[in-house]
């Protein structure tokens, strides 16, 4: 914890760590918290000593601004660590000074993927598709009988917005781009009046037909709008954030346009613009917001949250921010990290209706809120007294992941299948207690679930049989897959992936779908190197087994690595080839397993702790290797949730690694 340049700012970081009362009630216990004891200026004094070896010293450096004064969780048996990535707390600090995540770490990805948001709605991670999203004068933006100037003043209150001039009366002028279509897409701009009784347009256009609508800039509504969703919210400055959502576009098209009336082909033909009429626009944007939609950028400005700034590419964020339920309620668990790319091998993952084949099985879409929020959950029922009701969809793999997101409606056991019916792997999910029971042959395979809140669980099987045939059904019996029964229950999400863990949710409509591999790189000029101590800790929830949460390499004979075994952790350095290692602990793979991890490395030692329990030291070591000029791989080889990164240049010695691991 940290005591901050203002009042406002200190208040607000020691409330997000759990603090309540006033500002000096909350110093005095995030201090006691710190080992610190007596009145609140001894606790002060105590810890400025203990920092600066004297408290002139401590003064002296904080007039200066040469120092950071750090107190309570972060510390550990007295040490301040210089890098915190405090991915809950949503709080970053590397060299020992504040920072934000961008500045502090790198996160890369290519494609689209979804986490669960503070509301418990399974969304999409912020995102951008629209390249050059604030600068319309790029020439990715073609023109249309206007001309753009830069350098205006934007709703962030940087000079990059653009005014657009009309350039020829009549006919609509403005800015457009191409790009591949989707559906359950969203179109935005920031607008801005600038001439008198001139409108904003944004319109989408696919095969010669266009959703669009009309904003009234000065007044801010919604003038006229067709086959989208439209809104318009003001961001100050006298800017607002228009919005096309729920539709699909192949031409973006921002327009300066004359007239509010109601047209049948678009701005293009049925505007009426006198020449030299203009408006200012900016943060153009193209996002999914199919599913519960799409979560906030969490490093946006305020009035800004949906916004993700582009440049040449499209823009995929980190998914901060991501919720577990952990029984009663959605919990932040940090940043969701998946270092592994998935592909869902199923074309409808939720088409159960239209598209998977049945046999003496209902499927009515559409009948119950699914975990995204929205109307689009399947109820299934079973027709015959056969036992043999089921549907199948096909997808091949040799081992693989089978998923589905199942709720209890007049009936509790849901029933999951891999290979022909009555044969292979098959598990049945009491839906009522949350609890599993499986096939009397099942080898080499597992099951479980894992809830979703508001009655929905995420039923996976995990299966190391080949087979091209996943099948679900409903069961009378919590023990048996012939008993058949009368009736119904909630279906949403199914998802068929190869490895033996299940993986964030990857929706299909036609075609399976991959979302790709992302990477957590922390640069070098960011850590805190020491060539004689360093210890390190990390926290979340593994989904698997056989990872790699933490590696700094350098090279094939230089690293320091955390990983897991196949039932246990290991700890390693090597030094110009001479490798150290200790291990111990227990980890069992599954979805969604805490673990805390610290490890103190120096050139006569090396230790780890989980848990809050230190292993036996080994003090074999010679060398520490030489990682000051190499990046760092943070969730190197990981699916899960990181809750908290923290690195010291100094040993915090095994009750240090002890107390870090807790």
């Amino acid at each position: 914890m940290l005591f901050f340049p203002t009042t406002e700012e200190d208040a607000a970081y020691f409330r997000s760590q759990g603090y309540t009362g006033s500002i000096n009630d909350m110093h005095f216990k995030a201090l006691g918290d710190s080992g610190y004891t007596g009145s609140l200026n001894d606790r002060i004094r105590a810890c400025l000593t203990f920092k600066y070896g004297s408290y002139y010293e401590a003064m002296k450096d904080l007039r200066n601004g040469t120092s950071v004064f750090a107190l309570s969780s972060y510390i550990i048996n007295g040490f301040d660590p210089a890098l915190v990535f405090d991915f809950k707390g949503n709080y970053f600090r590397k060299g020992s000074s504040a920072s934000t995540f961008p500045a502090s770490i790198t996160h890369a990805a290519s494609t689209n993927a979804t986490m669960v948001d503070s509301d418990g709605l399974l969304k999409w991670r912020p995102h951008n598709l629209q390249v050059h999203s604030g600068d319309f004068s790029n020439s990715a933006w073609s023109k249309s009988a206007s001309t753009v100037d830069t350098s205006y003043v934007a709703p962030d209150g940087t000079s990059t917005a653009s005014k657009l001039t009309s350039t020829g009366a009549g006919g609509a002028s403005g800015v457009y781009d191409s790009n591949n279509k989707d559906t359950g897409m969203s179109l935005t701009c920031f607008m801005k009046a600038g001439s008198s009784g001139v409108y904003g347009w944004i319109e989408g256009i696919v095969g010669g037909t266009s959703s669009y609508a009309v904003f009234d800039l000065e007044s801010g509504t919604v003038v006229h709008s067709r086959s989208c969703d439209a809104s318009i919210e003001p961001v100050g400055n006298d800017w607002f954030r228009c919005v096309l959502a729920n539709t699909t576009f192949g031409m973006n098209f921002f327009s300066v346009g004359g007239s509010d009336n109601t047209y049948s082909s678009g701005p293009w033909s049925s505007s009426s613009l006198t020449q030299g009429k203009f408006i200012y626009a900016w943060g153009a944007q193209l996002n999914r917001s199919d599913l519960g939609g799409m979560v906030n950028n969490p490093d946006a400005s305020t009035g800004l949250e949906s916004y993700v700034p582009t440049t040449t590419t499209p823009v995929y964020l980190s998914r901060r921010g991501h919720h577990i339920y952990n029984g009663t309620a959605w919990v932040n668990e940090g940043i969701l990290h998946e270092s592994e790319a998935r592909t869902n091998l199923l074309s409808y993952s939720n088409g159960f209706a239209a598209s998977w084949a049945k046999t003496n099985l209902t499927a009515t879409a559409n009948q119950a809120t699914g975990p995204d929020g929205t109307v689009s959950a399947t109820e299934i029922g079973i027709t015959s007294t056969a036992a043999s009701s089921y549907a199948i969809k096909n997808a091949t793999n040799t081992s693989g992941t089978l998923s589905y997101f199942a709720k209890q409606n007049t009936e509790r056991f849901f029933l999951i299948i891999r290979g022909i019916y009555g044969a292979g792997d098959w598990a049945i999910f009491d839906l009522s207690t949350g609890t599993v029971s499986k096939s009397p042959t099942f080898t080499d395979s597992s099951a479980h679930m894992v809830p979703m809140g508001n009655g929905w669980y995420r039923c996976v099987l995990q299966s190391a049989q080949a087979s091209t045939v996943n099948a679900f059904s409903i069961s009378g019996s919590g023990t048996d897959n012939n008993t058949v029964t009368s009736g119904t229950v909630y279906l949403w999400g199914a998802q068929v992936e190869a490895g033996l863990t299940p993986s964030s949710y990857i929706p299909t409509a036609g075609a399976a779908a991959t979302r790709a591999a992302e990477t957590l790189t922390v640069p070098a000029a960011n850590l805190p190197y020491d060539s004689t101590n360093m210890s390190i800790q990390m926290d979340g929830k593994m989904t698997g087994d056989t990872l790699t949460p933490v590696r700094w390499l350098l090279d094939a004979n230089n690293s320091i690595l955390l990983e897991t075994g196949s039932n246990n952790f290991s700890f390693t350095q090597e030094a110009v080839g001479t490798v150290d290692t200790v291990t111990g602990g227990s980890f069992t793979s599954g979805t969604n397993v805490p673990f805390n991890l610290a490890t103190r490395n120096g050139s006569t030692f090396i230790n780890g702790a989980i848990s809050g329990t230190a292993l036996t030291a080994n003090t074999t070591p010679t060398a520490l290797p030489n990682l000051s000029s190499t990046d760092l791989n943070l969730g190197f080889d990981f699916m899960g949730t990181i809750g908290e990164f923290r690195m010291w240049s100094e040993d915090l010695t095994d009750v240090g690694i002890a107390e870090a691991s807790t």
